[in-house]
């Protein structure tokens, strides 16, 4: 094989991900195909079941088969691109962050992750064009990157040396021998075509494209008191909570507990979670999964002309100050539900304190700091600038979907699509306001089912503006040139079916209400095991699994709830998938 042929080789997306890796690991994609999960997307927020397969206890409760664990179906994890991102960091030192380029995520719920299909040809083409330039970067400084001296140990056994120690940790698992000696004959190739320094380039580029370090691969130990079940290894296990905890690859305490095999264990378990909490990595973890909750990473770009302050430093800075807050209150407040929905405290710049009509008070404008806001006003997630505008359209509020949001992402209650019949508008009075005519809009039979347990809800926001501003009256133009119709604000709603029912009138009365619903909290628990997982919940196999997340989520104490997810079932154990057509585990 020449350089020309290696080169073409390897620019070929698919054949560069797929044949050439394969060949280098060889069985990596056996056994690995299982039952799909959720369709994903912004509405599949509110399913509460997976229509994949279960294994092991079915649908019994804690009392029966208490022995057998209980999980659901498995479908290969591809890293999201903040945990591509993260795991070059960790592994190369390098913050280049090439993902932010790659193809969009794919996202179950409002949660990013990629286990829906097969990479395209663009992704295998963002992932080469990556290793490439990540390979050929980290040889800048090969001796911090292979740790020995070649003088020493001549080029075979350096080059050996460090790719048992890099695929341990790219791979985050142990190299077979097989595995060694096919990047051993990259390095050999590149050796001897160039010279030892791109020998070690292709291998790392070959390592970076590899599905083992592309996918969260999980082979689990046979479990013979329970067919079907695969129990996670100590290396998937440590792979499973520095993913989650960390949205990285594992640190070195969580490889060295996984070389001694201890994360078989609950106690060890618990005690790493318990650590990594307490990491400042675990930061990232809070921020993406408040990110994502709350749809702040989707397009919050309004219109220019109406809202000119709300450009893309005001659109980062109002996703840093959701970041910092939910992050403050979970690492390092009290952590509980009813804080994270109720503080009135938050954290901003020059930029956002504008909007929030207070002066910001630092030298600095670009300064982030901890303020006070009005809490009659302001109280909690719900009512962050960021939330609030990603729930708007570009130049006006809705109503609608800001009560969808909270019915799905908050309460986790199934909102059905639109019918296909939707009856024709009845004329609107220009003398109405805008809650007159959307109430007006969707009092027929075939709406009014629906948007009664969206409307009201949206309602309670309505002091807020498009951007996120408090108001207490709106402006609509009433079709005359130029002329225009001023309403006061009506944020009163009434609440049905929840365990919170009632009327309110503003955030004043409807976020205490929120902050201290347990159906609220068991919603919480919900989002964080779909997190957590990568899918939804299985109402059957997740049964046990979901009992003991609920049951510290009856605490209030987010942390407890993290920490109570790694030790279930569906974290520790795993389905046998069923190969594609073929109808036999393997």
């Amino acid at each position: 094989m020449t350089e020309t042929d290696f080169g073409t080789m390897t620019r070929v997306p698919w054949v560069s991900a797929l044949v050439l890796v394969s060949a280098l690991a060889p069985g990596c994609y056996h056994g690995l195909a299982g039952a799909p999960v959720g369709d994903g997307g912004e509405d599949a927020g509110s399913s509460d079941a997976d229509e994949g397969a279960s294994a092991g206890g079915g649908d019994s409760g804690p009392g029966d088969n208490a022995g057998v664990p209980s999980v659901a179906s498995y479908r290969l994890m591809r890293l999201t691109r903040s945990e591509y991102d993260n795991t070059i960091r960790d592994l190369l030192g390098d913050d280049s962050r090439p993902a932010t380029e790659f193809s969009t995520d794919e996202y179950v719920g409002p949660f990013a992750a990629n286990v829906l299909a097969p990479p395209s040809e663009l992704m295998l083409q963002d992932y080469l064009t990556a290793a490439e330039a990540l390979a050929a970067s980290a040889v800048q400084d090969l001796p911090r990157l292979t740790g020995c001296e070649v003088a020493a140990l001549g080029t075979v056994a350096c080059a050996e040396s460090f790719i048992k120690r890099f695929v341990r940790r790219a791979y985050r698992r142990q190299p077979t021998d097989d595995e060694t000696a096919s990047l051993l004959q990259v390095f050999e190739f590149g050796r001897d075509l160039v010279d030892f320094d791109h020998g070690i380039e292709l291998v790392v580029r070959a390592i970076l494209q590899s599905p083992n370090f592309l996918y969260r691969v999980e082979r689990g130990v046979e479990m013979p008191d329970a067919p079907g079940v695969l129990r996670l290894t100590s290396d998937e296990v440590a792979s499973r909570l520095s993913y989650f905890i960390l949205d990285s690859m594992p640190d070195d305490e969580l490889f060295a507990a996984a070389d001694r095999d201890e994360l078989v264990d609950l106690p060890n378990i618990e005690a790493q979670a318990r650590r990594l909490l307490a990491d400042a990595g675990a930061e990232q973890m809070v921020a993406e999964f408040h990110t994502q909750w709350m749809g702040l990473g989707a397009t919050l770009d309004k219109d220019v002309d109406e809202f000119p302050q709300f450009d893309s430093a005001m659109i980062e800075s109002v996703r840093r100050e959701t970041a910092m807050f939910a992050t403050d209150v979970i690492l390092r407040g009290d952590a509980l539900i009813e804080t994270l929905l109720s503080s009135p405290s938050t954290f901003v710049d020059a930029k956002v304190a504008s909007l929030y009509g207070i002066e910001h008070p630092s030298d600095d404008p670009s300064e982030f700091v901890r303020v006070d806001l009005d809490p009659t006003r302001r109280a909690g997630l719900l009512t962050r600038i960021g939330v609030l505008a990603a729930k708007s359209g570009e130049r006006e509020t809705s109503a609608v979907k800001r009560g969808k949001f909270i019915r799905a992402f908050v309460l986790c209650q199934d909102i059905p699509p639109p019918p296909d019949d939707i009856p024709d508008q009845p004329p609107l009075d220009t003398s109405w306001s805008p809650r007159q005519r959307l109430e007006a809009q969707t009092s027929s039979p075939a709406c009014n089912g629906c948007h009664s347990m969206m409307n009201p809800l949206g309602f309670g926001f309505d002091n807020f503006d498009t951007i996120g501003r408090w108001r207490t009256e709106v402006e609509v133009q009433d079709g005359s040139e130029g002329a225009t119709q001023v309403f006061p604000i009506d944020a009163s709603g009434t609440l049905v079916g929840t365990d919170i029912d009632g009327e309110f009138d503003g955030v004043e009365e409807l976020i205490p209400r929120l902050a201290q619903s347990d159906q609220v909290a068991q919603c919480v628990a919900r989002q964080w095991f779909r997190f957590a997982l990568g899918r939804f919940e299985d109402a059957a196999a997740d049964k046990r699994s979901l009992e003991l997340v609920q049951a510290a989520a009856e605490t209030g104490d987010i942390r407890e709830l993290i920490v109570a997810i790694t030790l279930t079932d569906a974290f520790r154990y795993r389905a046998v998938a069923v190969a594609a057509n073929e109808g036999e585990p393997k």
